[in-house]
């Protein structure tokens, strides 16, 4: 029988194409109830078999997808919204770097927020920049039912504090920021912010109370000055037989009693009104954070307190460090002047501690001794 001669193949069939679109297909075939494990292999057999160079190439390709869609990531912009349902109980909700707390019954009835980060290119968000002088991410907190109205209960925001701004524990540059939604916008600084440590975040916040929703954000005081409090001299002079003069003011700025214009080389400060009507005496004043930001390492003594204490009020709290000024300079006698929230504090103080005999008099200015609100504004017509 004849031997069958053996035809030559073509060049062309002898090196098969690996097609690309197997490789490509790999990736669709990773559900794992379809997956052909044979065909799998068969696969990537296949690609182990590419030259060199076309292996490179694939990768190559691969690689470039994987960073365009990580770039895509990155620097497209997101603009996070969250929603928040309040009902009867307690509700906690967060974004970003934005962290709500409501109470129980803060409104009479269920209600819905959309939590939403400003565009950073909007009309908007840079109009709020330039007027408020704002920090980072802008976000806006928004009724489902569109009805503006007051909580009954002040409701606690925090704000994540950027590191890198910040100075130390002394330091009280922080404070958030509230922009309402009229046109132009009424832009103010919330009172009694609070800096320290949530440990359930692992990080700083700055954080208030209010009792609207609207915008916030954060501000930072571009001259940073680290926060001093307790008993100050405000005018010195030589010793004499009557007793030296103590103000303690409340929410009025004012009351430290400097005229304005009457500044001078000689006189920094200028003309004082209690200087005028005791021109002999030396004047102290007691500063406490009332209105300013409270920095870290006040917070952390106020916690303190409240840890030996049992009490989170920070009247009885500064009446007790008021008390322990009197104690250090009891050599001293002194005649009290106060106003406002001014008045509970000396008056808490003395009357907590009848050791305390180096207080002649004290003399008091509008004091809330019988209790008013003030704080919620839905009782301002009540005033």
């Amino acid at each position: 029988m004849a031997k069958k001669e053996k035809i030559p193949q073509k060049e062309s069939e002898k090196k098969k194409k690996f097609d690309f679109g197997k490789l490509f297909g790999i990736f669709g075939k990773f559900k794992f109830r379809k997956l052909n494990i044979k065909k799998f292999i068969s696969d990537l057999k296949e690609f182990k078999q590419l030259e060199k160079k076309k292996k490179l190439m694939l990768l190559g390709m691969i690689l470039l997808f994987v960073l365009i869609i990580l770039l895509s990531i990155i620097f497209i912009p997101r603009f996070t919204t969250s929603k928040l349902k309040i009902e009867n109980e307690a509700k906690s909700a967060s974004i970003s770097n934005l962290f709500l707390y409501i109470p129980p019954d803060a409104f009479q009835y269920k209600k819905n927020f959309t939590i939403r980060a400003l565009k950073e290119n909007s009309a908007v968000y840079q109009n709020l920049k330039t007027l408020g002088n704002f920090y980072g991410p802008i976000y806006e907190i928004i009724p489902d039912d569109n009805k503006e109205e007051s909580s009954l209960k002040p409701i606690k925001i925090k704000y994540k504090i950027p590191m890198n701004l910040y100075y130390g524990d002394n330091f009280n540059n922080f404070s958030i920021v509230y922009a309402s939604d009229d046109d132009p916008p009424i832009i103010k600084k919330l009172s009694g912010c609070e800096i320290f440590k949530d440990e359930s975040l692992g990080t700083y916040v700055v954080q208030a109370n209010t009792f609207h929703f609207s915008k916030f954000g954060l501000y930072v005081d571009p001259t940073p000055k680290e926060a001093s409090f307790g008993l100050k001299t405000l005018i010195e002079k030589p010793s004499s037989l009557e007793p030296d003069l103590i103000l303690v003011q409340g929410i009025d700025n004012n009351f430290l009693g400097f005229v304005p214009n009457t500044q001078t080389i000689n006189n920094l400060y200028g003309e004082n009104v209690w200087s005028l009507y005791f021109p002999n005496r030396t004047i102290w004043y007691y500063k406490y954070p009332l209105l300013e930001t409270k920095p870290k390492s006040y917070m952390d003594a106020f916690f303190g307190y409240f840890i030996r204490t049992g009490s989170n009020s920070y009247l009885e709290f500064e009446a007790e460090r008021f008390a322990l000024e009197l104690k250090t300079k009891h050599n001293k006698q002194f005649d009290i002047i106060t106003q406002g929230i001014g008045s509970l504090i000396v008056r808490y103080a003395l009357e907590k501690h009848p050791e305390i005999k180096n207080v002649r008099s004290i003399s008091m200015f509008s004091p809330p001794n019988k209790g008013i609100n003030t704080v919620n504004p839905i009782y301002y017509n009540y005033i």
